[in-house]
């Protein structure tokens, strides 16, 4: 009888051990499913904040967040017009003085480009490669009057 009773809760014991561990697996999957990216973790903070919170402050920060994310989608969108540049265009080498001022230029008659506006770096490098069609002074003056262009 005992060792019976001992058996059961071994199996018990067992069975619960095997629910935990499936238990531990769906929700690995689910949050695969769900992971988003580590740029848009900001945002996604941010939604979820205002969702918790439901107050002017939250949904400020929000709708500040979102305002930048447009801004920078605009001008990048305008320069990748102007200069021509297409996504996933290979290059052998980057003039990184044309670079250096391309970032500067934008951060002086645009904004900053903060974390967001970092994933749109390669727009600018891809302009100032080795076969760029514009000279330098020409991207400089082609992203002021971008960023000056009801800013």
């Amino acid at each position: 009888g005992q060792l019976k009773q001992i058996f059961r809760n071994q199996n018990m014991k067992t069975i619960l051990l095997v629910v935990a561990i499936l238990c531990i697996a769906i929700a690995q999957v689910h949050s695969q499913d769900s992971t988003i990216s580590q740029g848009d973790a900001k945002l996604d903070f941010l939604k979820r904040q205002y969702q918790l919170r439901n107050d002017q402050q939250s949904l400020n920060e929000l709708n500040k967040e979102l305002s930048l994310r447009k801004f920078h989608d605009e001008k990048f969108g305008a320069i990748s017009g102007m200069f021509n540049y297409e996504p996933g265009v290979r290059f052998q080498s980057i003039d990184f003085e044309c670079q250096k001022q391309a970032i500067e230029t934008y951060e002086q008659y645009c904004r900053r480009l903060g974390e967001y506006g970092l994933r749109y770096v390669k727009v600018l490098v891809a302009i100032c490669s080795d076969d760029k069609q514009f000279s330098n002074e020409g991207i400089v003056q082609g992203i002021k009057k971008i960023c000056q262009h009801s800013n």
